[in-house]
C-alpha cells in the first residue's frame, strides 16, 4: 500500500474541507494510505478541521520564529533545504516526508500566486529535497504581482519550483492560462469537490428550512483582507450586500446565510453576517451555525430557490447540487471555473459592481434565474456531470504519474 502525504492543506474553511474530503475519498478508494501533515499551523485549527473526517491521519509539527527565519533564508538558497533535516522541528516534518511515497500539495487557493505564501513554497522545497515524487493537485495559481522586490522574488521562486514538480493539475481556466504563458506543463481539472455529491439528512434543528422558500446568500468581507480589494471602501461593499438582502426579502424569500469560514472568531463569516443582519434589522434572515460541515451546507443549497455567492465554494456547491446561482466573482478562480464549464453568464465582477455602484444587472439576473429555475437546473446537471468527469480524468493521470 503506497503512502501519500498531503501538505499545505488550507484550514478553517468549509469549501476547502469539501475538496479535501473528496480527494481523500478518491485516494482511499484506490488503496492509498493517506496522512495530512501541518507544519506551523494552529493546532486548534487542525483539530477543528479534521474532526469527523475519515480515512486520513492528521499530524501537526511546531514551527517557531527561528524556523520561520530559517525557512525564509533557505528560499533564497534552495540547496540549503537538503540540510533541513538537521534542524529542530524541521527534522520531524522531514522524517514524515521520508516515510511517504508521494507528497501532494492539497487542493486549494492561489497560495502560489496572489496570496504569496512563502510557507507553501518552503513545503514544496522540503518535499523535493527529500527526493519524493511531488504533485500539486487541483490548485489555483497566480496572478503574480510584480510591484515590489518581494513580489518579483516570489514570482521567480514560484516559477523555479513549479518547473520541478512532476505533476500539476489546475482547477480553473485562468490559472491554466497563466502556466501556459510561462511554458509550464499542467493537467486540466476542476474543483475536487465535484468528485462527491453528499446524500445525508439535515440535522433536527435545521429541518424547519424544508418548509420554507429561501435564497442562500454568502457575502464576503473582502475589504478586510484581500489584496485586490484593499482600495475599496468597506461601507460601499456593505451597501451592495445590504441592498441584495433587501431585494431577496422583497421577493418574499427567507435569506439563509452560510458561513464558509469557521473557528475564526471575529474574523469569521458568522461575525460579519451578524454585522449585516443588525443593519437590516429583519427577522427573515437565518444565519446557519458555522459548526455545520460542507455536506450539510450542500444539502441546504440543494433545497434553495437560488444562491448568490461571493465565496468560491458557495458557487461550486450550487453547481454540484443543480441550484441556480449568481457568482459575485472576486478572483480569477471563480470566473475561470465558470468559463471552463460554459457558465460564465451567471458570473458578475464584484469589484466592478462596487466601483460602478450599480446593482441593476445583479438584480435583473436574480429575477431571471428564479423565473427559469427548472431549465437552469437541467443544464446544471449536465455541467456537474461534465465537471465530475474532469476530476476523474485528471485523477487517472495522477495515478499514472505515481506509477511511472
Amino acid at each position: 500500500m503506497k503512502k501519500i502525504v498531503i501538505i499545505d492543506q488550507p484550514l478553517n474553511n468549509h469549501g476547502d474541507e469539501s475538496a479535501h474530503k473528496a480527494f481523500i475519498r478518491l485516494l482511499t478508494e484506490h488503496g492509498f494510505k493517506v496522512s495530512t501533515i501541518f507544519f506551523g499551523s494552529d493546532p486548534k485549527a487542525v483539530k477543528a478541521f479534521s474532526r469527523g473526517i475519515k480515512h486520513s491521519e492528521y499530524y501537526f509539527y511546531k514551527k517557531n520564529k527561528i524556523n520561520l527565519l530559517i525557512q525564509n533564508f533557505f528560499i533564497h538558497y534552495p540547496f540549503l533545504f537538503n540540510y533541513a533535516h538537521l534542524i529542530p522541528n524541521f527534522n520531524k516534518f522531514c522524517r514524515h516526508l521520508n516515510n511517504s511515497d508521494v507528497v501532494v500539495m492539497a487542493p486549494g487557493g492561489a497560495n502560489i500566486g496572489v496570496y504569496k505564501s512563502w510557507t507553501s513554497l518552503s513545503d514544496l522545497y522540503l518535499a523535493l529535497a527529500n527526493n519524493k515524487k511531488v504533485a500539486i493537485w487541483g490548485r489555483s495559481v497566480g496572478p503574480f504581482l510584480t510591484e515590489t522586490k518581494s513580489d518579483k522574488l516570489f514570482f521567480k521562486k514560484s516559477c523555479e519550483i513549479l518547473n520541478c514538480v512532476g505533476y500539476i493539475s489546475l482547477r480553473d481556466k485562468e490559472s491554466q492560462q497563466i502556466l501556459s504563458s510561462l511554458g509550464i506543463n499542467y493537467v486540466e481539472t476542476i474543483d475536487t469537490a465535484f468528485a462527491y455529491v453528499p446524500d445525508i439528512n439535515l440535522p433536527a434543528d435545521l429541518l424547519n428550512l424544508k418548509q420554507k422558500k429561501y435564497v442562500v446568500f454568502v457575502p464576503h468581507d473582502l475589504c478586510s483582507w484581500h489584496p485586490l480589494f484593499k482600495e475599496i471602501d468597506p461601507l460601499i461593499l456593505d451597501k451592495l450586500y445590504l441592498d441584495t438582502i433587501k431585494k431577496i426579502l422583497s421577493k418574499g424569500y427567507l435569506v439563509v446565510m452560510l458561513p464558509q469560514l469557521f473557528e475564526r472568531g471575529d474574523k469569521g463569516d458568522y461575525h460579519y453576517f451578524k454585522h449585516l443582519q443588525k443593519k437590516t434589522n429583519s427577522p427573515h434572515i437565518n444565519i446557519i451555525s458555522e459548526k455545520y460541515n460542507s455536506d450539510i451546507q450542500q444539502i441546504i443549497i440543494r433545497n434553495a430557490e437560488a444562491v448568490i455567492g461571493a465565496r468560491y465554494h458557495s458557487i461550486i456547491f450550487s453547481i454540484n447540487n443543480c441550484t441556480p446561482f449568481i457568482c459575485l466573482s472576486y478572483e480569477h478562480k471563480m470566473k475561470g471555473t465558470l468559463d471552463s464549464l460554459g457558465l460564465e453568464k451567471y458570473s458578475l465582477d464584484l469589484k466592478q459592481i462596487v466601483q460602478s455602484n450599480d446593482n441593476k444587472l445583479l438584480f435583473h439576473l436574480l429575477d431571471n434565474i428564479i423565473k427559469e429555475k427548472k431549465e437552469i437546473q437541467s443544464d446544471l446537471q449536465k455541467k456537474r456531470d461534465s465537471a465530475q468527469k474532469k476530476v476523474f480524468n485528471a485523477f487517472n493521470k495522477f495515478l499514472k504519474y505515481i506509477e511511472e
